[in-house]
């Protein structure tokens, strides 16, 4: 202590434990990597000493349960009583020979100390003979397991543990062995070995307090133990295991857990005394150590605490932090250099992108001193008269974030900047420019002259631009024109209007050049008009025709002459989706469950990455035809396919008969009409009835657009008998009547 202060030794207690963990963790990592090491040594001796210990307890217990089935082969095939049982059919010697069994039976338990009884169920009159008794199989206790014996076609091994029911009422843990007797007539011979004495046999064979042996049967459940029953389900970790090819069963053992010094020897607790007194030892020299390193530390200290302008500051508490003291030291020299440091914190690449984007917007007023703290190279010069904005996008962005990391993203997206700008100064033009989004590049022209000549410069520079990217680099940009406009002070129209020439990419092409002149004299298209043309284009596809193809094509060919967004696009293209769908989970599951699985996905994905219609129809083709492809696999594998496509020619052939019905196909095709019915809709998705209504409507609506003829002959050569039917249906399907269909047909 000097000059009044009192240190709070708040670097020694650092520094003590600094070492001290350091020296404990040491310590106990080198005292476990120890006991870890003499462990594994004993686990894996362990291991192999039981290893070869279960081998013979299992090679016993076989050794025992295969006298017992030699047992009963010898009983069946040499021993005649059994036989004479099995096969006397004369009433006068039936009894006889049932005594005669049921005295050797009760032999056999005491012949076998593991038996616990034996029984024989004669097929022939369902009788059952036990050592105590003759009964029917419809009174004996354990006639469910008879009746499991002669419904299973398997062999008969040794089952495991089951209940055991005496005629008296008793149950019995026992572990059964079933022989089937064809010798003379057929039969069952059942013996029922004891749980218990199983598990007796292995308490003798174990005679260790350490271990453990369980023996499950082959379904898994315990058959027998060593220890207390409450062991037997525990969940234990076992050092070995081994199953019997005889029986089936696995043995598993391993050690118990006990007390930990029953398991330690004397020399490991002198071992673990030592490593403790050489802790303690450690432990007194570290803060011994800590304590004479801590004083020069204290010395300077002191004096910071006691100098003139840096005496301690006015403290309640009895002790002063070493590390406060020297903290306020070095506040007091750094405080004026604080006061400059603030002035740089706020980040200027962020607060020139917010200004770039408030000039285009046109939430900022256009000053000498904005343009020169956002730096964008650009001049509030009065000579610079005529201002106009481009935004390039990237084509194909989401194939470009897969394919390239943030890092790569980013040192391309600066190629780019650094491209246009080099081509723009070329080109002597004065260009200011920044990202505006992810995938858009707000670039702002200014020119002296009002000439065309510079707009026809800046497509230039566009095209140069556009071609360097092609050329060196694996995407390609979009680049929406806005108009020229007067001064900076206007830059937000050019932009909104750069904005508007991108939002129709989709239907006018990516990879190209979009000018207010490519979007004069047209009108957004009314996409759902085309709404009509997806019904047939799904029903091809969903029964499978050659055609829908040529659905396909058509149906993207009307779309290619309209004028549409990407919103517009995504939206009709989804209601298609839609549709599709709906159609097809009319199918067979198996159809269904392709359909959901793959093709669907894959539209949706499609539909989030594509920009453009041509991206769109090459994607949506390439996924649908994959889908009909292994469609198409899974109709060829069906028994039913071939009959099927012959029905529906059939229909399409004979759809004009008014007769034609399911009678009429079960008639001309042999089969049940339900049957049919049936099989066309899981083949087809539809109806019998409402695919000849589809077919019928559908040439109904040919001749109505290409014949002059009349509605109530155009109903007779379609199948209908009368025109109101004919136009009731029509309606329903189309929308509109018969009449109404055809004048708007025939409309240029």
């Amino acid at each position: 202590m000097r000059g009044g202060i009192v240190l709070a030794k708040s670097w020694f207690y650092r520094l003590l434990l600094s070492y001290l963990p350091i020296f404990v963790v040491v310590v106990v990592a080198l005292l476990l990597v120890s006991f870890l090491t003499v462990s594994d040594l004993s686990k894996k001796s362990a291991v192999r000493s039981n290893e070869v210990f279960i081998k013979q307890v299992m090679q016993t217990l076989d050794n025992s349960l295969r006298t017992i089935d030699e047992t009963m082969n010898r009983e069946i095939f040499v021993d005649g009583m059994i036989s004479r049982f099995m096969s006397t059919e004369e009433a006068k010697y039936a009894s006889v020979s049932a005594y005669d069994a049921a005295i050797r039976l009760k032999r056999l338990t005491e012949e076998n100390n593991l038996i616990d009884s034996v029984y024989l169920v004669r097929e022939r009159d369902l009788l059952v003979v036990t050592e105590g008794g003759v009964m029917r199989l419809d009174e004996f206790a354990d006639r469910s397991f008879v009746s499991g014996l002669r419904d299973s076609a398997e062999n008969y091994r040794w089952t495991g543990i089951r209940e055991y029911g005496r005629p008296a009422g008793e149950k019995t843990d026992v572990v059964s062995l079933a022989k089937q007797m064809f010798v003379t007539s057929s039969g069952f011979m059942v013996v029922n070995v004891n749980a218990d004495r199983l598990q007796q046999l292995l308490q003798e064979m174990s005679g260790s307090n350490l271990s453990y042996i369980r023996l499950l049967g082959a379904d898994g459940a315990p058959v027998a133990w060593t220890g207390e029953r409450q062991e037997a389900n525990i969940s234990r970790d076992d050092l070995s295991s081994y199953t019997s090819p005889y029986t089936r069963y696995e043995i598993r053992s391993g050690v118990r857990y006990i007390g930990l010094l029953e398991t330690v020897s004397d020399f490991t607790l002198f071992c673990i005394a030592a490593g403790m007194a050489l802790t303690v030892i450690g432990i007194v020299w570290i803060v011994f150590v800590s304590r004479r390193n801590y004083k020069p530390m204290a010395r300077i200290v002191q004096r910071l605490g006691t100098m003139g302008n840096g005496k301690v500051e006015p403290d309640n508490r009895k002790r002063h932090d070493e590390f406060r003291i020297i903290e306020q030291a070095i506040d007091r020299m750094a405080e004026e250099s604080d006061r400059y440091e603030k002035q740089m914190e706020e980040n200027f690449i962020y607060r020139r992108q917010m200004l770039f984007q408030e000039l285009l917007e046109g939430k900022r007023s256009v000053t000498d001193e904005l343009l020169q703290q956002a730096g964008f190279g650009l001049a509030n010069d009065k000579e610079l008269r005529r201002t106009a904005v481009v935004v390039a996008e990237i084509d194909g962005y989401a194939s470009f974030i897969r394919d390239y990391s943030a890092g790569d993203q980013n040192l391309l997206k600066f190629v780019l900047g650094k491209t246009i700008g080099e081509i723009a100064q070329n080109r002597s033009m004065t260009v200011g420019m920044d990202w505006v989004a992810d995938r858009r590049l707000a670039i702002i022209v200014r020119t002296s002259s009002e000439t065309p000549d510079d707009e026809a410069l800046l497509l230039r520079v566009c095209e140069d631009a556009g071609d360097w990217v092609k050329t060196h680099l694996s995407f390609t940009v979009t680049f929406g024109c806005g108009k020229y406009v007067d001064g900076l002070e206007r830059v937000s129209e050019s932009y909104r209007s750069a904005l508007r020439c991108l939002l129709y990419k989709p239907s006018l092409g990516a990879a190209r050049i979009i000018t207010e002149s490519d979007l004069t004299g047209r009108q957004q298209a009314d996409m759902f008009r085309h709404v009509q043309s997806i019904r047939p284009f799904a029903q091809a596809y969903k029964l499978g025709k050659e055609d829908w193809r040529e659905h396909c094509a058509r149906f993207f060919a009307d779309l290619e002459g309209e004028f549409f967004t990407l919103d517009d696009l995504t939206s009709f293209m989804n209601y298609t989706m839609y549709y599709f769908h709906r159609e097809m989970t009319e199918l067979a599951a198996e159809f269904r469950d392709l359909w959901e699985r793959e093709a669907m996905p894959n539209l949706v994905a499609m539909l989030d990455s594509a920009e453009t219609l041509a991206e769109m129809q090459s994607a949506f083709t390439d996924i649908l035809t994959d889908g009909w492809n292994k469609m198409g696999m899974l109709r060829e594998h069906r028994n039913n396919r071939q009959l099927l496509v012959r029905i529906r020619e059939y229909i399409e052939g004979q759809y004009g008969n008014p007769d034609l019905s399911l009678i009429l196909l079960s008639d001309e095709f042999g089969m049940n009409g339900k049957y049919l019915s049936r099989l066309f809709k899981d083949e087809f998705g539809v109806n019998f009835g409402d695919y000849l209504v589809q077919v019928r409507i559908a040439h109904a609506k040919r001749l109505l657009s290409e014949s002059s003829s009349p509605i109530q002959e155009i109903a007779a050569m379609v199948g209908y008998t009368t025109s109101i039917a004919f136009i009731r249906v029509f309606k329903k399907l189309v929308g509109m009547t018969p009449g109404d269909y055809r004048k708007e047909s025939v409309k240029p």
